[in-house]
């Protein structure tokens, strides 16, 4: 797949809501930047369609608009859906950009003092509170 993102890509596995939508609307994103993301999901969704998204950055909810933008069928009723943010605020670009660099350098430091190979969305899931994905 080709990259098409404007900003860097950080596979930071994120607990977020989507508001709206019937069935298991607690997900988790795979990766994000400051543009979008990617999650996986039990239900197909159609292309351009609009969701809105409600994460936690540093403490703070953040309510995002986001339109789907492309979505690949993984096995029988499981598709990995990528969005792309619509008119993100700038204090949650800001606040992802902060806690993208805190994530990776406790993924740096756990490798290093721990002495084991932890992976970096297993490093921003224990970073952001031992979530289950």
């Amino acid at each position: 797949m080709d990259e098409r993102r404007e900003a860097e890509r950080y596979p930071i596995v994120y607990p977020i809501e989507v508001v709206e939508v019937p069935g298991d609307n607690h997900i988790n994103l795979q990766d994000v930047s400051k543009s979008g993301g990617a999650f996986t999901s039990h239900e197909q969704v159609s292309q351009q369609d609009s969701i809105d998204l409600q994460l936690f950055l540093k403490k703070k909810m953040f309510k995002i608009k986001a339109m789907i933008v492309w979505q690949k069928q993984l096995k029988k009723n499981l598709y990995k859906i990528g969005v792309k943010f619509s008119s993100p605020p700038e204090e949650f670009q800001q606040l992802l950009e902060r806690e993208a660099e805190d994530i990776i350098e406790y993924h740096r430091e756990s490798n290093l003092y721990r002495h084991e190979n932890l992976s970096f969305p297993k490093a921003s899931q224990e970073y952001l509170g031992g979530f289950k994905p």
